[in-house]
């Protein structure tokens, strides 16, 4: 998938789990985990959500409409990260900082995090 830039909170949230986290790995609970750890450190994420692709989109929705919100706010932008074995959108701001998502696949849920601000 091409990265995918939108001003949309939806359209941002549509693209991240039907177009971007299916190119995604399928990855293991343990391994998403020891991803989610390195976020706590990078991000100050706080939380990792698990469940159905409806539920993770419930999750990230009304943050990506937080997001959209901030007067400083550009873009989003969606892409899936193979190095990372992951699927992030982005939001972009013009004071040249971002907020991030990721999303993982695994075998029975959708992982889902954030910085220190997401929440479910």
């Amino acid at each position: 998938m091409n990265e995918v830039s939108t001003q949309d909170p939806i359209a941002a949230v549509e693209t991240l789990l039907d177009q971007a986290l299916p190119e995604a790995p399928l990855l293991s609970e343990e391994q998403i985990l020891s991803e989610h750890q390195s976020l706590r450190r990078a991000w100050g994420s706080q939380q990792i959500f698990a469940g159905t692709p409806a539920e993770i989109k419930a999750i990230i929705l009304p943050n990506l409409q937080e997001l959209a919100a901030i007067p400083q706010f550009e873009q989003f932008v969606v892409r899936v990260l193979p190095n990372l074995s992951c699927a992030q959108v982005i939001a972009v701001f013009s004071t040249d900082t971002f907020t991030g998502v990721r999303v993982w696949r695994g075998a029975a849920h959708v992982y889902a995090c954030g910085n220190s601000a997401f929440h479910g």
